[in-house]
């Protein structure tokens, strides 16, 4: 009986590590690119909100990203909203380097004018919609804001400010 319960013993023993290898293998699976992005970015390299949705895209194409209101956005849907948002941007003026305000609640479309910004090389300055207008010129001006995008329940305030305004009307 003794022999048995050291049977048993390390078995149940074998299952736990191989349960621990499994899960530290699991976490070094998704852990090593990013540390290896780390490396590149102490290494001097750069990332982008938009090269690294660019690359999940083409990695993970069709698994979901995100979940809004009871559906499911993946990585190339994004990605594709992204281009798609980014294209507008510049035929709608936005220059790389311009400084654009963001005035939007927070939803994923807030994360797509982040991010389509990023990618056309302009810097998105969020800003807070429910703020005073005083806060929000004082925001406008540290962030050295030239011009804004706003989403539709924002519009008017944004019409409102001496800049170029983008974004739905």
């Amino acid at each position: 009986e003794q022999a048995r319960d050291l049977v048993e013993l390390a078995w149940e023993w074998m299952g736990d590590w191989t349960l621990d290898a499994a899960h530290t293998l699991d976490t070094l699976r998704w852990q090593l690119p990013r540390l290896a992005r780390l490396e590149d970015l102490l290494s001097g390299g750069a990332a982008s909100i938009s090269s690294a949705l660019a690359e999940q895209a083409r990695d993970l194409g069709d698994a979901t990203f995100t979940l809004w209101e009871g559906r499911a956005f993946t990585y190339g849907d994004a990605d594709g909203r992204v281009n798609q948002l980014a294209r507008a941007l510049l035929a709608a003026g936005v220059q790389p380097g311009q400084h654009v305000g963001v005035l939007m609640d927070p939803q994923p479309e807030l994360l797509t004018t982040i991010t389509a910004l990023n990618r056309i090389g302009a810097v998105s300055v969020p800003l807070d919609p429910r703020g005073e207008p005083d806060a929000l010129a004082e925001a406008m001006a540290i962030g050295r804001v030239e011009a804004l995008f706003a989403d539709g329940p924002h519009r008017e305030v944004a019409d409102a400010q001496e800049v170029p305004v983008y974004g739905p009307e």
